[in-house]
């Protein structure tokens, strides 16, 4: 193989994933790697999957039975490695054994963490772990592309609700301070910023509307106290960053409920499954040994032969 020495500052972190035909190498974006197991909601929809990784190079391998060995994984797998791998570039490896195999015949390759392969990071107990804390448990043979598509819708309402909120507050909370602490609720904090300094966002809607009185007064004041805060902030920055706030943090927990529902509603369909499954292995077993015990009591009957009731109880014999 012809080796052209590459520049590799486009790559972030390589992932190595073996195919029918050979291998293939993907670039990840370094930043998911922050939170390995959230890594598999970055891949549960192709769009987000596309912002984050791409295809780096594919090679085809005849013989695969060489990379699995003590000795592998190959001259031509090594290579093609090494190309993307120099620099201390770090390599995410799909499966640990063939990590083990770039472990020890590849020294000069640095494996990311030493500790997690690809299938571990994008098909870990992340997405269970995930979606347990929602009250949803399905078994692992159940989990298909539909619902890791509506996991990961889930968990990424759940992650931007968060964030929505703090970063509105982190900017907020500076202009118009004491306010923060009274107001948990992150879609009303929203809308008091966004009347106070943004008076036009929410033309129909007044602080009575929502607070009792002695707070409406606190709100009042400090809508009074931020006539110069007013002035000094860009406008039209401010004025998207609270339109799309209002937006998401009435639109994004409507759908955060709707993807609940789905998923309970799919994992008490495999629950009841699992629960049919059960009570059938439990109805054989059962008519089994009726079958069974009725076969004796006809032997243990009056008319049974003396043949027959030997051949039942031959430790009485």
């Amino acid at each position: 193989m012809l080796l052209v020495k590459l520049d590799l500052s486009y790559l972030d972190e390589v992932v190595l994933l073996e195919t029918p035909k050979g291998f293939v190498l993907f670039n990840i974006k370094r930043k998911i790697l922050n939170a390995p197991k959230n890594v598999w909601s970055w891949f549960a929809h192709r769009a987000t999957a596309e912002h984050v990784s791409f295809l780096v190079d594919y090679i085809k391998v005849d013989d695969k039975s060489v990379v699995w060995r003590s000795d592998g994984p190959g001259k031509e797998l090594s290579e093609w490695i090494w190309r993307y791998c120099r620099n201390e570039k770090e390599l995410i490896v799909g499966d640990e054994k063939l990590k083990d195999v770039i472990k020890s015949n590849m020294k000069r390759v640095m494996l990311f963490d030493n500790n997690y392969t690809a299938k571990e990071l994008f098909l870990n107990e992340g997405l269970k772990e995930s979606i347990s804390k929602f009250g949803i448990n399905v078994p692992t043979e159940a989990i298909n592309a539909a619902f890791i598509g509506n996991a990961g819708s889930l968990h990424r309402c759940h992650v931007l609700v968060y964030h929505l909120g703090k970063d509105l507050r982190e900017a907020c909370d500076k202009l118009v301070p004491g306010i923060g602490g009274m107001i948990e609720d992150n879609l009303l904090y929203a809308k008091v910023m966004a009347k106070i300094l943004i008076p036009k966002l929410v033309q129909d809607w007044e602080f009575s509307m929502s607070f009792p009185p002695d707070m409406v007064l606190k709100l009042q004041k400090a809508a009074a106290a931020a006539d110069d805060v007013r002035k000094q902030i860009d406008y039209y920055t401010m004025y998207r960053t609270i339109r799309r706030c209002l937006i998401d943090l009435e639109r994004l927990p409507q759908l955060k409920t709707k993807l609940l529902q789905r998923l309970k509603a799919y994992a008490d369909r495999c629950s009841k499954q699992q629960e049919l499954q059960i009570t059938g292995k439990r109805y054989h077993t059962d008519v089994g040994g009726v079958a069974e015990t009725s076969r004796g009591a006809a032997e243990d009957s009056p008319h049974a032969s003396s043949e027959g009731y030997k051949k039942a109880r031959p430790d009485e014999v």
